[in-house]
This record gives C-alpha cells, structure tokens and sequence, in this order.
C-alpha cells in the first residue's frame, strides 16, 4: 500500500490512519484536512450523524482498533438460553453498544442495576 501523501510504501493496512494516509501524514494533518480525507475515504458514515465523542467512567472512549473517537450508540439484548426457551427473550437484560464510526468494531458495556 502507498501513501497518498509521503508517497511511501508500507507492507500492510495497518500502518494507515484511513484508507489512503499513513499514520504519520495524518497526524500531521489540520483538522479541516482529516475531514476532507475521512470525507474522500468514506470514513464519516452520513447514516450515523449522532456519532459523536463518548466518555465512559470520566475517560474519552477510543477504538481499540483504529483509534478513532467517535461512536454512535445502539442497545442489545444479552439472550439466555432459559429466556429464549421460554419464548422471552424480551426479558432478557440489555447491553450499551458502542459502535466506532470508522471501522464499526463494537464495544460491549453492561451495567447491572
């Protein structure tokens, strides 16, 4: 892969920020630049606006994968086996989904009442 910027090569995805700048060029970037590249990359996905910043316990949330920190949010249900048998799965306890907006690894937060 080549870096639309440095014009380097590097052996594999994971040494790029988004889908055409290395890490290092991108963190070079002014902000307006890293959205007009996560734009061009079709990284800002537009079904997901209320992606935004999350705090989890005081601390930014950040994707273990890309490093990204934005996340839009969804709740799932955490099935058990006796629940479904049941046929009540709507009784089952839920989880907070935080799904990050660039590479869509989600993060699992159950919080028991």
């Amino acid at each position: 892969m080549k870096c639309k910027k440095c014009r380097k090569e590097y052996p594999s995805k994971y040494y790029f920020k988004t889908k055409s700048v290395c890490m290092e060029c991108y963190e070079k970037l002014k902000p307006e630049e890293k959205q007009i590249i996560e734009q061009s990359d079709h990284l800002i996905s537009p079904q997901h606006k209320e992606a935004t910043t999350r705090d989890i316990m005081g601390r930014q949330l950040k994707c273990p994968v890309c490093n990204n920190e934005k996340f839009w949010t969804r709740k799932t249900l955490l099935n058990t086996p006796g629940l479904t048998f049941l046929g009540l799965d709507w009784a089952n306890k839920e989880a907070e989904n935080y799904i990050c907006d660039r590479c869509g690894y989600i993060l699992w937060f159950y919080k028991d009442d």
